[in-house]
Parts: structure tokens; C-alpha cells; sequence
């Protein structure tokens, strides 16, 4: 599987995608924690949201320095998911001349960001 690009930058693209799954999956959690879908005192789901929280909330307070909570809503994981994909994007474009090939510019997991052949 001839991929076009160097080796650190499809171990890149795959951080950066983990990254994206973890915060959707930690904003998809926080909506079910919050309207009791989920119940915290359950040992299983209890350890995930503060593992997930874990690795999320250094991220997050950082960009919480610079962007308010406007009317009680967060937006800091739509803040964070969009710079995750633009350093997504930046690193393909980086890494990978115009001429050799071009990513596949579709969301989702990491097999969605191979590279395609240019037309």
C-alpha cells in the first residue's frame, strides 16, 4: 500500500484522528450525563467519563481561557474538533506535493483520510 506520504505523517493524521473520536465521543457523553441518559453512579460509565474527561479537559481549559461560556452553553468542543481538523488538514497538505497525490478530504475515521489519486 504505496500511501504518497511519509510515515510521521500518516502517525500524525492518526492522533489527530483519535484525537476527533474522543472529543465527539466526550460531547455525545456530556449531552447523556446531562439529560440523566447515562447515570454516573454505574462503576463502567463512571470510569469512562473521567477518563474521557481526563484527557480532554487540558485541551479544553486552555481554550476556556480564551472563549466565554455564552448563556451556560460550551463551546469549546466545536472550537477544539475544528482546529483538530484543520491541523488534520494542514498536515496532509504539508506533507504531500500536489503532484504526487492529494487526501481525500472526507470526515470519519482515519481510512477516510488515504490518499487519492489526483485527476
Amino acid at each position: 500500500m504505496n500511501s504518497g506520504g511519509s510515515g510521521i505523517s500518516e502517525i500524525l493524521i492518526m492522533a489527530l484522528d483519535l484525537a476527533w473520536w474522543i472529543v465527539i465521543i466526550q460531547f455525545i457523553m456530556s449531552w447523556l450525563v446531562q439529560f440523566n441518559v447515562l447515570n454516573l453512579r454505574q462503576p463502567i460509565v463512571a470510569q469512562a467519563w473521567f477518563g474521557i474527561n481526563r484527557l480532554t479537559s487540558p485541551i479544553y481549559d486552555k481554550v476556556r481561557r480564551y472563549v466565554p461560556t455564552l448563556s451556560g452553553i460550551d463551546f469549546t468542543p466545536i472550537i477544539v474538533i475544528f482546529a483538530i481538523r484543520t491541523s488534520t488538514y494542514e498536515t496532509a497538505l504539508t506533507f504531500v506535493s500536489e503532484r504526487q497525490r492529494v487526501p481525500c478530504l472526507l470526515p470519519g475515521t482515519y481510512k477516510s483520510w488515504m490518499w487519492c489519486s489526483s485527476p
